[in-house]
């Protein structure tokens, strides 16, 4: 089993019932995962409230169904075709821009890289909608690690942001990942259209 640059998971098939990630544990049920943070690491209930609220209202997040403890939740298990963040270490071969056929080993066409660009930038400006909405002025709710590793698309081409837990309430509107990994998507993009 690979990893992908931000330590995540790559493999499509898993054949283990659980699985080590740099900074948790997931173990697969037929339909739901359970992820179990380590290393002191926790998902106050206070966010996940809020992550509920909002993922309600948008099909890009992936659904929590269980929130066990600080340490452990359960979520849907997604069907996943690929990470964008892999997606994208396939970029330049040689020096050049990515080819035809490897945008066709991954099933990448021009609405799906439109639909990866449009979720990522749109999850930034939903996550500002709902902090105005639900938190006090000064606080927000994001997604705090929002690298590309944590963007998927699932077998029937629906792009999903991953790693829940990272949402998060901060006092600040500058993610520097979000416009680190915004660029790197933005310069894909443009390759790929």
């Amino acid at each position: 089993m690979n990893g992908n640059k931000n330590g995540g998971i790559v493999a499509l098939n898993i054949m283990k019932k659980t699985i080590k990630t740099h900074n948790s544990n997931l173990s697969f049920n037929k339909n739901s995962v359970v992820k179990t943070l380590r290393d002191g690491i926790t998902w106050p209930k206070r966010n996940y409230e809020l992550y509920k609220i909002f993922c309600e209202s948008y099909d890009y997040c992936v659904k929590v169904t269980n929130y066990i403890d600080k340490h452990s939740f359960e979520m849907e298990r997604l069907e996943i075709k690929g990470y964008v963040g892999d997606m994208l270490q396939h970029k330049y071969i040689n020096k050049n821009i990515i080819s035809y056929n490897q945008m066709q080993d991954y099933n990448i066409d021009r609405m799906l890289v439109n639909k990866i660009v449009r979720t990522y930038k749109k999850l930034y400006v939903d996550c500002l909608d709902f902090s105005m909405q639900h938190l006090p002025l000064g606080e927000y709710f994001f997604h705090v690690d929002t690298n590309l590793g944590n963007v998927i698309i699932t077998e029937d081409n629906q792009v999903k942001i991953i790693d829940p837990d990272s949402f998060h309430i901060t006092n600040t509107l500058i993610n520097p990942i979000y416009t680190s990994e915004c660029q790197s998507l933005l310069t894909y993009a443009e390759t790929a259209l």
